[in-house]
């Protein structure tokens, strides 16, 4: 730098800025600190936005979840214990036959038709006799099954499958001495009670 370039330095540098530039300067300076500061605001209320929407979802979906197993766990519950009173209760049957088309036949009322007992949870039962019954106040077949080796008797239910019910399929119910087993078989729901081998017999 040449001695004119740091004598012109100098002399600028040990003079002091006019009043209106430093208020000019300021007042930039201000604006400048007021953006910034807005942004950062923008920036934590989007992120507090942000956290508060993915808790409420996550809350909703948790919330709807439970609500769902808890209502289909109730009718399940509510159904095996329908289904096992009524097996307890012993009705002798109104029709007679040896297969599922037969009784279906004979049941002239139901709107539906009963199918061959052959679904592998049936095997080593046939069945002896039918009447009418309900599940959840919808028309439904009660059978009596037979054990081939002469063993107690089980009781068969058939409804038609609605939306209503659809949650039964699949699903297992201890219900005092019974166990009570659900199924879907084309469009039927098939509930089957029989005695619960005991705690020596699963050994």
């Amino acid at each position: 730098m040449s001695t004119v370039d740091r004598a012109v330095r100098e002399f600028y540098a040990s003079e002091p800025l006019p009043p209106s530039l430093v208020e000019q300067v300021q007042a930039v300076s201000a604006a400048a600190g007021a953006e910034r500061s807005v942004r950062r605001r923008w920036r934590v209320a989007a992120v507090v936005a942000a956290t508060v929407a993915c808790f409420a979802l996550a809350l909703t979906l948790g919330v709807g979840w439970s609500q769902h197993v808890t209502a289909s766990d109730r009718l399940v519950e509510r159904v095996a214990r329908e289904v096992a009173l009524n097996h307890r209760k012993d009705f002798a049957p109104d029709v007679v036959g040896s297969d599922g088309p037969e009784l279906g036949r004979r049941l002239a009322k139901l709107p539906f038709a009963l199918p061959p007992l052959d679904a592998p949870t049936l095997r080593g039962l046939r069945p002896v006799g039918g009447r009418y019954c309900s599940i959840e106040a919808q028309i439904a077949a009660q059978l009596r099954l037979q054990a081939a080796s002469g063993g107690a008797a089980a009781t068969l239910y058939v409804t038609e499958r609605t939306p209503a019910l659809a949650a039964l399929a699949g699903r297992r119910e201890r219900v005092d001495e019974l166990d009570v087993e659900f199924w879907a078989e084309r469009d039927l729901i098939f509930a089957l009670a029989r005695s619960a081998p005991s705690d020596a017999s699963r050994l």
